[in-house]
């Protein structure tokens, strides 16, 4: 499947998760009526599920074939903010659908366990992009550290409805130097 299929295929799956929610996006797909009495660990997730993975590898993709610039350009946190600022723009039109994903795998544990290497390999990527070094051992406490920043993002980009984006810009700047900071105590003595 070439790449503008994918991403129509994952706007359509937002769009479906947006007018109908997380349970019923199940049904959608195969023609059924939904049922109150489905529970998290139910076959429900499936098809949400594999949507969210299949955006969560678009991202990958997207991160892929950003410019790389060089490291002596800009420093790792200018390149992370215009990494993040591009995923958000990439997904703007899937922002209500990709909010009923948050809210729902964000309390569901299972859920968050069956995305959560997907999630780290993406931020990883998007660290080592940022030229920001990513050893075995601090390099996950990096990427998680970065998950979590992003997850907080995401809340303010739900709600920023200003045109340009600007309370967002600012939610990835502050998260971005909150990270940076940080960083100065942890146990790794190199810039990155």
């Amino acid at each position: 499947m070439d790449q503008n299929n994918q991403r129509v295929e994952i706007t359509d799956f937002f769009k479906t998760l947006a007018l109908n929610g997380w349970n019923s996006a199940e049904d959608a797909d195969q023609g059924n009526e939904p049922t109150r009495d489905q529970d998290a660990g139910s076959d429900i997730n499936a098809f949400p599920l594999k949507g969210v993975k299949k955006a969560i590898v678009y991202a990958q993709m997207s991160v892929r074939e950003y410019p790389q610039l060089e490291a002596s350009v800009t420093k790792p946190k200018d390149h992370l903010f215009d990494l993040i600022m591009a995923l958000f723009d990439l997904f703007s039109e899937d922002r209500v659908g990709i909010q009923v994903a948050y809210k729902k795998i964000i309390t569901s544990p299972c859920l968050l366990r069956e995305i959560n290497q997907d999630l780290f390999d993406l931020f990883s990527l998007i660290l080592q992009k940022s030229h920001v070094n990513v050893p075995p051992v601090f390099g996950v406490i990096k990427v998680y550290a970065l998950e979590i920043a992003v997850l907080c993002m995401l809340q303010t980009w739900f709600e920023d409805t200003t045109q340009d984006l600007s309370k967002t810009l600012v939610s990835v700047d502050e998260k971005l130097n909150l990270l940076e900071n940080l960083s100065k105590f942890m146990p790794w003595n190199e810039r990155s």
